[in-house]
């Protein structure tokens, strides 16, 4: 395979993760319109770093929204809500 093909295949890879991307984030509905415009803004002039930005967005908003913690691509393990019980110590009487 020559550097062209794997190029255009590149190229057509990213146009549809574009794609589906964008779906997402026109189908999110915890987003106000100047966000979802914003977003795609994002990752159609900045393809590559504003696809995975946008994702992890995505993803992270729909973990706050939500208590499933099953989804380690929502960066859940970063969260200190689940740390928040026993932070106080004992607290025996002798």
């Amino acid at each position: 395979m020559d550097t062209q093909t794997v190029n255009e295949y590149l190229l057509i890879s990213l146009i549809i993760l574009n794609i589906l991307v964008s779906i997402s984030v026109l189908k999110d509905k915890l987003s106000s319109k100047y966000e979802k415009t914003a977003k795609l803004l994002i990752l159609w002039l900045i393809p590559v770093l504003g696809l995975m930005w946008v994702w992890v967005m995505l993803k992270t908003k729909k973990y706050q929204n939500t208590n499933n913690n099953n989804d380690v691509t929502t960066f859940g393990w970063f969260s200190s809500s689940s740390h928040d019980s026993d932070a106080g110590g004992s607290s025996g009487g002798d």
